[in-house]
């Protein structure tokens, strides 16, 4: 067991320390524009398979296709918390079955200038999450000049641009660096020890039917997310980043 931990602990190293270079090209550039007076805002998606809401552990089994059925959460935030927006909740069978679309991006970039002002938009696609969707990862971190998928939103430099913001990709492998890693742990983590609250029984002559109310069971673990702890992750965030920038990486 210790050794299995060792070698574990050995990639995970390795693998810091091979992105390094681009890790600190990305966090410079952030930094750059927090200089000149943009706030930093994650955007990112999480996804949350049924069985996770209904605690049906049948239906984990190996035979079992969560992708079917999987509520998905496209949220953003930063230092400040939540990011006060129309932020999506979604649930579908078939994520094939959903188009990309610029209105929801122009939506939100709307809110970031009313709240505010100028923003860096971090956009993390390669979200090791979602792997499946992602088949040519991104080695390098680059300028954005063309856009990206958080399905159902297609993120746009030139929308985010139209409105005052800089769009920015987060280097392949870097999910130390996304606070947004730490917000949906605590969204998951609420949502499976709570669900019991946000449920419902009806009996119907011999039989009782159990109902999970979904919705408003994941907006309780989005308020989970609060301000101090949005605050707690961004600090650890700045410390990686400082881990990078004092060359600590070689």
């Amino acid at each position: 067991m210790r050794l299995r931990l060792r070698h574990l602990l050995q990639r995970m190293w390795k693998r810091k320390n091979n992105h390094g270079p681009q890790c600190t090209d990305f966090i410079k550039d952030i930094r750059q524009l927090q200089s000149n007076g943009f706030y930093r805002v994650y955007l990112g998606e999480t996804e949350i398979p049924e069985y996770l809401l209904t605690g049906e552990i049948t239906s984990a089994n190996i035979n079992y296709d969560s992708r079917k059925h999987t509520w998905s959460i496209i949220h953003a935030g930063g230092v400040r918390g939540w990011v006060p927006w129309n932020y999506k909740l979604l649930f579908h069978l078939n994520f094939r079955s959903m188009a990309p679309s610029e209105d929801i991006f122009q939506d939100f970039c709307i809110t970031l200038s009313e709240c505010y002002g100028r923003c860096a938009i971090v956009v993390d696609p390669q979200n090791w999450r979602t792997p499946r969707r992602y088949h040519s990862p991104i080695s390098c971190h680059r300028p954005l000049s063309s856009p990206v998928d958080l399905l159902p939103v297609r993120c746009c430099p030139k929308v985010a641009q139209e409105h005052g913001h800089e769009l920015i990709q987060m280097p392949f492998q870097c999910a130390h660096l996304n606070p947004l890693n730490s917000a949906w742990s605590t969204v998951k983590w609420f949502a499976v020890n709570n669900r019991g609250k946000y449920s419902e029984a009806i009996y119907d002559k011999d039989t009782v039917q159990k109902y999970i109310l979904c919705t408003e069971l994941i907006e309780g673990s989005l308020r989970k997310m609060t301000k101090r702890k949005w605050e707690e992750a961004m600090s650890r965030v700045w410390k990686n980043e400082n881990y990078y920038l004092n060359g600590n990486n070689r």
